[in-house]
């Protein structure tokens, strides 16, 4: 049922498919993890294709798909219909047996070059549609409805950071000693290496004063100079954004610079919050 997804060899021509590159179907089993691609790269290279490349299945829409490692060439084609003009060209390059309907040549012509290029053109930064946000008026817990999240908001998208090889939150993962992924748990450890820059270089600042010093100079601005995009919707996030508000980011972006040197500084202890 599943062949598509390319996670059994043995359900391949191998003589049909050695020295090709082998296309398979990112479906939503692979979001679920009941497919996976390492599974997948391993069935191209028992198969000794030439790489593989996943095409994105039309349910699965606007996933967040972070860069995964292969052992060959391969590609993930992230667009369903950028992977439906891929499959038009595949399927009307075929050459099929009059009698038997069988695939007896493959006429499409493909070639993977270079790896992930850095796009400077895009809005940075922005507020991505999985980042944490509140208070939400419609919230109907109100233990958590006056809680005014995030206090700012700093880089979590494509982080390419250390990995532990025993690590199983991600079975593409497991063994690697580094990932790129995304997430505000991957924002965190930014602005705790910068809490540390700060005390160091302040020792005497309380927790309060580092949390002010990193607020105070952070940016409302994207690298354009205009407001910073908060995006709104799980499906087509770039088609639904709007200016950023305190409830998306807090008070900005996080400024490493400016947070060495803040100014004035809004300190806090227990003291403010005796009744």
């Amino acid at each position: 049922m599943y062949v598509s997804e390319c996670q059994d060899a043995s359900k391949f021509n191998h003589t049909l498919v050695q020295g090709n590159l082998l296309i398979c179907s990112y479906s939503i089993r692979f979001v679920l993890g009941l497919s996976t691609i390492k599974q997948a790269s391993e069935t191209a290279k028992n198969l000794r294709a030439a790489g593989v490349v996943f095409a994105m299945d039309p349910f699965v829409i606007s996933f967040q798909l972070n860069p995964v490692p292969m052992r060959l060439p391969g590609i993930i084609i992230p667009s369903p219909d950028d992977s439906k003009i891929l499959l038009q060209y595949y399927n009307s390059s075929l050459e099929k047996d009059e009698t038997t309907t069988k695939i007896v040549k493959l006429g499409a012509v493909a070639c993977i070059l270079g790896g992930i290029k850095a796009n400077f053109s895009l809005s940075a930064p922005k507020v991505m549609y999985y980042s944490a946000r509140g208070p939400d008026p419609e919230d109907s817990s109100v233990d958590n409805a006056d809680i005014l999240k995030p206090n700012l908001v700093a880089p979590g998208n494509s982080i390419w950071a250390a990995w532990s090889s025993r690590g199983a939150e991600s079975i593409e993962f497991q063994g690697e000693n580094f990932a790129m992924i995304s997430g505000t748990s991957m924002a965190a450890p930014h602005i705790a290496g910068l809490a540390a820059l700060i005390k160091q270089k302040f020792p005497t600042l309380s927790p309060a004063a580092i949390g002010s010093a990193l607020s105070t100079t952070a940016s409302l601005h994207n690298k354009y100079g205009g407001p910073i995009l908060a995006q709104r919707a799980y499906a087509n996030p770039d088609l639904n954004q709007s200016p950023a508000t305190p409830f998306d980011m807090g008070s900005g972006f996080v400024n490493a610079t400016a947070a060495l040197d803040p100014g004035l500084i809004f300190d806090t202890s227990k003291l403010h919050f005796a009744s």
